[in-house]
């Protein structure tokens, strides 16, 4: 395939578009690491064999977290839309279904 002798002068005159993504995003992309996340739960008494097993394979990342918590501020919002709630603003779940199947074809 013959190079065109315009190539180099052509390359030089497109700018660089920059993209504007999180380093951990980006560091996947330009080392074609394709990883998949996994939530699992480990029952207490098996937590330090299962970590200890899983931090022993090759190229695998660990970010532990503390058990699901709701804060009580949103706990509060949640309750104070209950209390405020009135019989007209709801509508049964057949109602919904209709709604659902007419606007998308559920």
């Amino acid at each position: 395939m013959k190079k065109n002798s315009n190539t180099k002068a052509y390359a030089k005159q497109q700018p660089v578009k920059k993209v504007k993504e999180p380093a951990a995003v980006y560091k996947t992309a330009k080392t074609e690491t394709i990883m998949k996340h996994v939530t699992i739960g480990i029952p207490n008494k098996q937590y330090a064999m299962v970590l200890k097993l899983v931090k022993s394979l090759p190229d695998i990342t660990i970010r532990e977290e503390e058990d699901f918590v709701i804060p009580e501020w949103q706990k509060e919002i949640v309750r104070q839309r209950i209390k405020n709630a009135k019989p007209e603003n709801f509508k049964s779940y057949s109602e919904v279904q209709k709604n659902l199947k007419k606007k998308y074809g559920l």
